[in-house]
């Protein structure tokens, strides 16, 4: 009987980690679907042409490896075969659909490419409220990381959102307004840590002023570009290596508050 316990325990622990592992991997597909977008734009655009047709491959071959894996599970990995019916629907839903979005690559059509970009995203949605859903039959709850495991993914794919859309902007494929729009939803997703004010005896002092500065350096070659008329691409470039920079650091304070909200609940 103790064996059976053991062994019963034990799948549901593996389980538990799975259902994270593979959430946090949607997470994971969706930033890259925007990091598609944005490198196919700078490709057109002509910004790290000698790299970015590399960067762009490379992105597309993480995001098959990673579908491949939610399919047929990795044991590495910790992601298991999907047993869930709305799980595997909805993976179902997303191969087609990343067949089709594969198609747009090639051609200048912005509007086709941003229709299947759409349809995508909103099945990336579907899958990671699918693997919510099977958690909770499956009596693990992931309740109260929900928002943990989200924030970040919204944070992540605003950055890459304000690039992408500037990048856009840069070569007269979208507007100003749209471009304002984006700075302004990345700004307020970061917003508690931007007004946030820590002595530099605080624990969390270092990644907040990192962040801070990260975020005033954006912010000014904004108003270089958006106000002052400077369109160069030499802006986008700096943008693109600042975004990059202050994502990880978001991703550090964001683990420290959730390590920090699991020791305080602890106790």
């Amino acid at each position: 009987m103790w064996i059976l316990l053991l062994f019963v325990s034990t799948f549901f622990t593996q389980n538990e980690h799975s259902f994270r592992s593979s959430i946090q991997m949607v997470n994971e597909q969706e930033i890259l679907l925007e990091q598609m977008v944005k490198e196919y734009s700078y490709i057109l655009s002509g910004v790290y042409y000698k790299n970015n047709r590399q960067y762009f491959n490379d992105t597309q071959t993480k995001f098959e490896e990673q579908l491949s894996d939610l399919i047929h599970g990795n044991e590495t990995k910790n992601i298991s075969v999907p047993f869930h019916f709305s799980v595997i629907e909805a993976l179902r839903s997303i191969k087609r659909s990343w067949k089709q979005f594969k198609t747009t690559f090639g051609g200048t059509k912005f509007k086709r490419i941003h229709t299947y970009h759409k349809k995508l995203k909103k099945n990336l949605e579907t899958l990671r409220n699918a693997y919510f859903l099977a958690a909770k039959e499956a009596s693990i709850d992931l309740e109260s990381e929900k928002m943990t495991l989200i924030a970040f993914k919204n944070e992540s794919l605003l950055a890459e959102r304000l690039v992408k859309t500037l990048s856009l902007y840069l070569i007269n494929k979208d507007t100003r307004s749209n471009t304002l729009l984006a700075k302004d939803r990345f700004q307020a997703s970061i917003q508690d840590i931007i007004d946030v004010q820590l002595t530099d005896a605080h624990p969390n002092f270092v990644i907040v002023n990192d962040i801070q500065s990260l975020w005033k350096s954006i912010d000014e070659t904004l108003v270089k570009v958006l106000y002052e008329g400077f369109k160069d691409k030499v802006y986008l470039m700096n943008i693109h290596k600042t975004e990059t920079l202050i994502i990880k650091r978001i991703a550090d304070f964001r683990e420290r508050e959730a390590l920090s909200a699991d020791s305080s609940s602890s106790h």
